[in-house]
């Protein structure tokens, strides 16, 4: 296994904060301060609008860049409650997890700008991330490989989860869990001969101490297998049998090889809990994504 590098996680990514107004905005290096300053003045206002009752996503362009704003959906109640607490919104810790996870090396949604506007004490804020190229896991799933024959939706399939699981293993490596890994989190960019998977769900990453235990680990991976054991995942021929594929690349790409009985257990606990997960939803009547 990788040695997990020193906890508490930290970014030392340095960052740069600008105000325009009541808004307050804090920058990635990745963007420009010119570019994000006009930006800011111009369009931040309108972003943070959305967060009493607009769509909690959207599309947007930062200075030529395609991007995707996330705002916080809470009521006016728990925003007094953060306030009194000053528990930092879920904005405000994908803003720096993301910079964490990036600084790890694991494939994450870039952090461009985090927005915060602060009104009688209450705050409202919203994260801008890089919107990353290429297709859901899901719409890979539910559009792309329907579309294509046999030898090359086989090909795609399985270079896609190879790249999940190196992507989920560095994760893990990086002492980080996504307890919420299902398959519309996941963006995958074909590139030629190789294949890219970026995890976009910030706000779900959980911070740990050291790599998690395996157990942990099966509770990721059979989230991720729950959303990909549906009636859309097996007519694009996603089978049971690509799920030891699937751990084996993971064990790799954890850096212990592959040993067929720790394989075996990881495969078993993974269809455990996904199987849990499946009976919960059932039973609670939801959808399974």
């Amino acid at each position: 296994m990788l040695a997990p590098p020193p906890r508490a996680h930290r970014s030392v990514v340095k960052t740069h904060r600008m105000e325009a107004g009541r808004i307050r905005a804090t920058c990635s290096p990745a963007i420009d301060p010119e570019a994000a300053g006009a930006w800011i003045a111009t369009d931040a206002g309108k972003l943070l609008v959305g967060v009493d009752g607009g769509p909690r996503v959207e599309r947007a362009s930062l200075g030529g860049i395609p991007v995707i704003v996330k705002r916080e959906a809470r009521s006016a109640a728990r925003r007094i409650a953060s306030a009194l607490t000053g528990r930092p919104g879920r904005p405000a810790r994908a803003f720096r997890i993301g910079l964490d996870l990036l600084e790890h090396g694991v494939p994450a949604a870039r952090p461009l700008v985090l927005l915060e506007e602060r009104t009688f004490g209450l705050e409202r804020s919203a994260v801008v991330l890089e919107e990353a190229p290429g297709v859901t896991l899901r719409e890979l799933i539910t559009e792309k490989l329907p579309a294509l024959g046999p030898e090359e939706r086989d090909r795609l399939k399985l270079d896609a989860l190879a790249a999940v699981a190196a992507a989920v293993a560095r994760l893990h490596e990086a002492a980080f869990r996504q307890p919420d890994l299902k398959a519309p989190n996941i963006v995958i960019e074909p590139r030629g001969s190789s294949t890219m998977a970026t995890l976009i769900d910030l706000e779900g990453m959980r911070i740990l101490f050291g790599a998690p235990t395996w157990r942990g680990r099966a509770r990721d991976l059979g989230r991720l297998a729950a959303s990909l054991r549906t009636p859309e995942a097996r007519a694009a021929g996603i089978e049971e049998t690509d799920w030891m594929m699937f751990i084996a690349a993971y064990l790799e790409a954890c850096g212990g090889g592959i040993d067929r009985g720790r394989a075996r257990e990881l495969l078993r606990r993974t269809v455990s809990w996904a199987e849990r997960k499946e009976e919960r939803n059932r039973r609670l009547g939801r959808v399974l994504h």
